[in-house]
């Protein structure tokens, strides 16, 4: 990575704040950490300057701040508003109780410039950062970056893991009968489900929506009467915001935000500032909680357990679908609600770990909306176990009536890594580590953050955290808790689930017509670009939606790689127009995207992609 020059800021730090005493050379640089942490004692990633003194648990940012401090590498004045002294920004956002194995963080901190390398990175920084850190909290790279770098809005994409008992997903039975599959079998009967969220979907009843969000429509309406009008450039401001609300993605499912996932990811507020809308049928309900069954009708059919469960003291269960108590109707999602809650999700992957005990399932996305990941991975559950019917899935996404769907407890939650695609021009190209440089294609002139070393480290620091969750889904009862909850759960009764499916059916008619007229649409699009000479740009002459599914079919990272087998395949495609003799048996022109994803996999896509990178 080239070394970009400080700027005069730096450069007055440099001179007020270089030396320390100690001899060394040290100056302000824009740096990034990546950090990994065990998130059990702790109450989420973000620090919360009013909150740390008084609260009984640290956020996990103030703990790396003091460290940062002791360290000598923040000023205790800086440390006292990060963002706007020392250019703070962090790639994702987790909830209290997640854990984290590749996080960043991007700061100007003060650096001993003779102790970075060639390549940007610095170990006697990482050094001096652990020792003031406590054990389940660790630095594993620090890695100089361009002043522009800013790892909230450089992130694109994230990679979260759930680690769940594999017990907790056998099938329940009758009587003295026990679930005799393997880890292996599972493991693939619960992926099987949970591939049904791979592609591009609405998670409108994947995730908690604030109040807030519900409302936004009729504030919306009253745009131009007030302030935004008022603000008269306020336009433009007015349309950031609204561009951003889709990202507000946090990262701890628990937040996750998804984690999240960043900026929305599941952490998109703190918990207790983040007001949640109640079930329709119940104002004070949450999904699968003890708050949420007060008053819960007892007389309920109780179900069949595999083992003998203790009651709780009241019944948690919650109608997954609901009528509003007032009209009687279904309650269903506006618009801008559907478009919000829109993501892509490009990969779910289940498989046992420590020894069979537990499942590791990984999900890699755009991005994760609040409580995203744990609302899947609880109706996933429900499924394979046999709470649910399997095809409530599909209704859930497609559908756009409110359902409550089980809720996962946070307990297995952490984010794994992410991916920067979304830098400018000037901060060039980045990837996490050399793995991730390799699978994505990272140009000659891109940069890690993250050298072989560091990998190993944070590789050999995934054990901690996986060990520490099965600690914790073994001590603190939450899986006994969430099966007697899940035993409760009340799916919809035949009489209701023929309406919806009455329902799904005639969504589908309606929509038939406007899928034919967008596909239509998009074949005169697609060749009318075809028809213009030259190798040009791949932009248009794809089918829509074509890179997520090449994403999802190849299981491939987002990145470089993706972008040059499009343009190799828009090469081709071209060639094949000026010349059908070339062009494969049966293709139609232009390609769909079932027959391009076909010719991928016959070709091979490691020559596509070198044919595209040339």
């Amino acid at each position: 990575m080239e070394a970009d020059a400080p700027d005069d800021k730096d450069e007055k730090h440099d001179a007020a704040e270089g030396g320390d005493g100690d001899g060394k050379k040290r100056a302000k640089r824009k740096i990034a950490l990546v950090i990994g942490f065990v998130g059990t004692r702790y109450r989420g990633l973000m620090i919360n300057y009013e909150l740390e003194e008084k609260s009984p648990k640290k956020s996990v940012e103030e703990i790396l701040r003091q460290a940062l401090v002791r360290a000598g590498i923040v000023t205790v004045l800086n440390s006292q508003r990060l963002e706007q002294k020392v250019n703070w920004s962090r790639s994702s956002r987790t909830d209290a109780g997640v854990s984290a194995l590749r996080l960043v963080i991007a700061a100007k901190l003060m650096v001993d410039l003779d102790d970075l390398d060639e390549q940007g990175h610095s170990q006697g920084l990482v050094d001096a950062i652990n020792v003031e850190l406590p054990k389940d909290v660790r630095c594993f790279s620090a890695t100089k970056i361009p002043n522009s770098f800013d790892a909230k809005h450089a992130c694109s994409w994230r990679e979260y893991e759930f680690i769940l008992p594999t017990d907790l997903a056998r099938k329940v039975t009758s009587g003295a009968e026990t679930d005799a599959a393997t880890a292996e079998e599972v493991a693939t009967r619960l992926q099987s489900v949970m591939q049904r969220f791979e592609g591009c979907h609405s998670f409108h009843n994947f995730t908690r929506l604030k109040a807030s969000d519900l409302l936004k429509k009729a504030a919306e309406g009253s745009e131009g009467k007030g302030k935004g009008k008022a603000q008269g450039k306020g336009k433009g401001k007015g349309k950031d915001k609204k561009r951003k609300a889709p990202e507000e993605k946090s990262t701890g499912e628990a937040a996750v935000q998804d984690g999240g996932d960043g900026e929305a990811d599941e952490a998109s507020e703190p918990p207790a500032k983040t007001a949640r809308l109640a079930p329709s049928n119940a104002p004070d309900a949450l999904p699968l909680t003890a708050d949420a069954c007060s008053g819960a009708d007892a007389s309920a059919s109780e179900p069949v357990l595999a083992k003998p469960m203790a009651r709780p003291p009241t019944a948690p269960w919650m109608d997954v679908c609901v009528k509003d108590s007032e009209t009687a109707t279904w309650r269903e999602r506006p618009d801008h609600i559907m478009k919000h809650t829109q993501s892509t999700i490009h990969m779910c992957v289940v498989e046992p770990t420590f020894e069979g005990k537990l499942l590791r399932i990984r999900l890699r996305g755009q991005f994760f909306l609040y409580n995203q990941i744990r609302l899947m991975v609880g109706t996933a559950v429900a499924i394979v176990t046999g709470a649910l019917p399997e095809e409530l899935l599909e209704m859930a996404l497609l559908l756009t009536i409110e359902m409550h769907m089980p809720l996962a407890p946070p307990t297995g939650l952490l984010l794994r890594t992410a991916g920067f695609s979304r830098l400018d021009n000037r901060a060039g190209a980045c990837a996490m580590d050399p793995e991730q440089a390799r699978a994505v294609m990272l140009p000659e002139n891109g940069f890690t953050l993250m050298n072989e070393q560091a990998s190993i480290a944070a590789q050999d620091f995934v054990k901690d955290v996986e060990a520490d969750m099965d600690i914790q889904w073994r001590e603190s009862k939450e899986g006994e808790n969430w099966q007697a909850k899940l035993a409760w759960l009340r799916a919809p009764p035949e009489t209701v689930m023929q309406e919806l499916r009455a329902m799904l059916a005639t969504m589908s008619e309606e929509n038939a017509e406007f899928r034919t007229s967008q596909a239509s649409a998009d074949h005169k699009r697609r060749d009318a670009h075809l028809a213009c000479h030259g190798e040009g740009s791949f932009v248009g002459l794809l089918p829509r939606r074509f890179a997520a599914e090449l994403m999802v079919r190849f299981r491939l990272v987002p990145g470089w790689r993706v972008t040059n087998i499009q343009q190799a395949l828009s090469v081709r495609m071209r060639r094949w127009r000026q010349n059908p003799e070339e062009k494969p048996p049966n293709m139609t022109m232009p390609p769909e995207t079932t027959e391009l994803l076909d010719y991928a996999e016959q070709v091979g896509l490691e020559v596509l992609a070198d044919c595209g990178e040339r």
